[in-house]
């Protein structure tokens, strides 16, 4: 592969909506420069229908000005959402959260309907999206108070269903999930909290109803935790768990999405930074040229304003800062190179 991305190859960023301190054009702008053709971001139930049956307008905007920027910029929106609000939970603890970030819950099984009613209004209101549905349902910090394979195909089914209903044609990505336990546990300890990802993925296919006839592809967040991408490495292993896993249950050749994947150059797993540039070239070149995969997705672009110096989340990011100039790393660059582009803050060697 001599650019990115290939023909018919999903590829581009994962990040906040609107990353705090980066005007919304300029961040699509920057992920396209790097030969970006999509961009993945996060729509949460919770803001957008605080109250049962009442839209919350201003929500909804939010969400239409970074959908437009990103088609302004000739790039594809993957959209995934989740996080039931308050009222739509089941009573109890749940219902009684009230911290926005710690509040990811599913909604109660008596409220799939108004669960269907927000898969409608998505696919209605982002017609050229692709839809994801949820984020790390695996993991605890995703889906309180522990992550439950056949809820999680049971919310799928009718998201699907819901989306589908709007426009047969549109790509509905099932999973999302973390390429967890024994993958990262190699380097760091594992959650006791999360599922396995290979031990998700087999209870959403053998639930009844299955996930199996409702997604369009298989996504998953396989990090490479550590510098090794090739044969025997996590990073492998997660990809030959999900073929194998697929294969079982009838879905060989399923297509899938890494809709997260990344190598920090501060905090956990971190690497220098011209390492992470090195790496991240490989893996694109690598991923991409999977016949069955259609797209990734790199964590991140832009650094977090929440996260502290030198924090995993930093590190991740391909610019050190969001205040005006922007400072690319050497990642970034590689990528511009890549992409046979041109930044002007990258070195001469870039084009």
């Amino acid at each position: 592969m001599v650019s990115t991305p290939p023909e018919g190859f999903a590829f581009g960023f994962n990040d906040s909506p609107s990353p705090e301190g980066v005007e919304q054009n300029k961040l699509e702008h920057l992920a396209s420069v790097a030969g970006a053709n999509a961009r993945r971001f996060p729509v949460d139930w919770q803001q957008l229908e605080p109250e049962r049956d009442v839209w919350n307008e201003g929500g909804w905007l939010y969400y239409q000005r970074v959908y437009d920027a990103i088609l302004a910029a000739s790039m594809r929106p993957v959209i995934n959402f989740g996080n039931a609000p308050a009222w739509a939970r089941d009573p109890g603890s749940a219902q009684e959260c009230t911290d926005f970030f710690a509040c990811r819950y599913p909604p109660a099984r008596s409220m799939d309907e108004e669960w269907s009613e927000l898969a409608t209004e998505v696919a209605r209101r982002f017609p050229q999206a692709v839809f994801e549905i949820w984020n790390e349902p695996n993991l605890a910090i995703f889906w309180r108070p522990t992550p439950n394979a056949a809820r999680f195909a049971e919310l799928q089914v009718l998201a699907y269903d819901a989306i589908k209903a709007v426009d047969p044609e549109a790509i509905v990505l099932a999973g999302g999930m973390a390429a967890n336990g024994e993958y990262e546990s190699r380097v760091a300890p594992a959650n006791p909290g999360d599922t396995p990802m290979k031990e998700f993925l087999e209870g959403a296919l053998s639930a009844h109803p299955s996930i199996r006839n409702h997604m369009d592809a298989l996504s998953f967040h396989p990090y490479p935790y550590g510098v090794e991408l090739g044969a025997g490495s996590s990073f492998a292993k997660a990809f030959e768990d999900v073929r194998e896993t697929l294969a079982r249950y009838g879905e060989s050749g399923r297509h899938l999405w890494v809709t997260e994947a990344g190598i920090p150059s501060t905090g956990d797993f971190a690497v220098g930074e011209e390492e992470q540039a090195a790496l991240l070239v490989r893996l694109v070149r690598r991923v991409a040229t999977m016949p069955d995969v259609d797209g990734l997705f790199l964590h991140r672009l832009v650094p977090p304003a929440n996260e502290p110096p030198g924090s995993t989340e930093q590190g991740y990011a391909l610019f050190r800062s969001t205040a005006e100039p922007f400072q690319p790393k050497p990642a970034y660059c590689a990528l511009v190179d890549l992409a046979q582009s041109h930044y002007p803050d990258c070195p001469s060697t870039s084009r």
